[in-house]
């Protein structure tokens, strides 16, 4: 099962329901399908629905609200603070998910 690391700080987001995607520098390639957020020996298992690509300056704020944010502007510093070097020009890649059910 595809893994997808997470800063501890944001796992009760995705488990309130208030997180819904990840943004990643770069073009990552996640398959479709049940994967697991992890942080630590933490982990949320989810359903990855849509992989996109787009540039950092395509981020919205709509965007931002999707991974918990307020704005784009408060999704954009988060990320600076883990990729300092990001530029608008860098491409991201953003995963839209939701938390997977239990199995029976």
């Amino acid at each position: 099962m595809t893994a997808i690391l997470l800063d501890r700080k944001f796992l009760d987001l995705v488990r309130s329901g208030r997180k819904r995607t990840t943004v990643r520098k770069g073009k990552r390639l996640y398959p479709k399908g049940r994967a697991v957020l992890r942080s630590g020996s933490e982990e949320t298992t989810i359903n990855v629905r849509a992989v996109r690509h787009c540039s950092l300056r395509d981020l919205t704020d709509d965007d931002a609200r999707l991974d918990g944010f307020s704005s784009r502007t408060a999704l954009v510093r988060t990320l600076e603070s883990f990729y300092p070097d990001l530029t608008e020009d860098d491409q991201v890649t953003v995963v839209t998910f939701d938390r997977a059910r239990a199995e029976p």
